[in-house]
């Protein structure tokens, strides 16, 4: 019945509910996640540093991007499983902590391994400007990407993988970096 008996007003506004009890049931299986088991969720709109490696997922202002990770303590290994696709270029990111000497050519080489075939992977030297490392359709599998960069005499650079294309239940995975 209604509190006191009476029915509320024609708005609804002077009636209250009072629940007596809240039955809970034990489920028999696993419980049910959307992301992998294994992973942390992606704190969002700030860089996040892993100690080899730092992520960016952004928030509705940049990107709105959602995802989890996994490693990030060596450059052996760092992995992203997307929920939500960022909305702009950019909107989430992963780069290895590196330590370059100014002027100096460097070696790179990197694995891929990835289930978003399709999708598109970026990943860029940023130093006194850009240059593309890797900019292509990935397939599903692991891949080898291998090259050079050179730093300028004003500033070391970093490496910057772009994430924003990949399709949300997707899972990428950087092995065996080095440089």
């Amino acid at each position: 019945g209604y509190t006191n008996y009476t029915a509320p007003d024609a708005n609804f506004s002077s009636a209250t509910m009072y629940v007596d009890y809240v039955r809970a049931y034990t489920y028999g299986g696993e419980p049910q996640t959307d992301y992998p088991a294994g992973y942390t969720e992606c704190t969002r709109v700030s860089w996040q540093n892993l100690g080899a490696w730092q992520y960016y997922f952004g928030d509705s202002g940049w990107g709105n991007a959602k995802g989890y990770y996994s490693g990030g303590t060596s450059l052996d290994y760092m992995s992203t499983y997307i929920t939500q696709k960022a909305s702009v270029e950019w909107g989430d990111q992963i780069k290895p902590v590196l330590s370059l000497a100014k002027n100096t050519t460097y070696n790179y080489s990197f694995k891929v391994e990835t289930d978003a075939g399709g999708n598109n992977l970026h990943v860029k030297f940023e130093n006194s400007g850009t240059k593309d490392l890797v900019n292509e359709a990935l397939t599903s599998g692991t891949k080898t990407y291998s090259g050079t960069f050179t730093t300028s005499t004003s500033t070391s650079g970093q490496i910057v993988f772009d994430l924003s294309d990949i399709d949300a239940t997707k899972t990428l995975t950087v092995k065996d970096f080095r440089s």
